[in-house]
């Protein structure tokens, strides 16, 4: 089983520890990095997406898209099509590139 790593965010008054396995997924703004959280939670943080996703493990979280990284265990459905798309466990659905498809499959394949 994956072991889920607690990432720290900076704040304003410091740090806090999220654990890793309460990201559903991350998208890129910018040089600033979105995480959506269960319980439809977001938090906003100062690191571009790439190092957001060096602290997450390739083993639990795959990149769909330039700007998205998803936990894949929150991952409830794959939509092949004109438009790829993954159905995440909140409902969100997420762009996969065509680029990043085939890498997505073979790891959706062994949950």
């Amino acid at each position: 089983m994956a072991k889920y790593p607690s990432i720290a965010i900076t704040t304003k008054n410091g740090f806090r520890l999220i654990d890793a396995s309460d990201i559903m997924y991350c998208q890129a703004e910018g040089h600033r990095t979105r995480l959506y959280l269960i319980e439809n939670k977001m938090m906003e943080v100062n690191k571009k997406l790439k190092e957001v996703g060096e602290l997450l493990g390739e083993e639990t979280f795959a990149r769909i898209h330039h700007s998205t990284i998803i936990n894949l265990a929150h991952l409830k459905e794959y939509i092949n099509g004109p438009s790829n798309l993954v159905r995440m466990s909140d409902g969100s659905e997420l762009a996969v590139s065509t680029r990043r498809k085939g890498e997505l499959i073979k790891k959706f394949i062994r949950i």
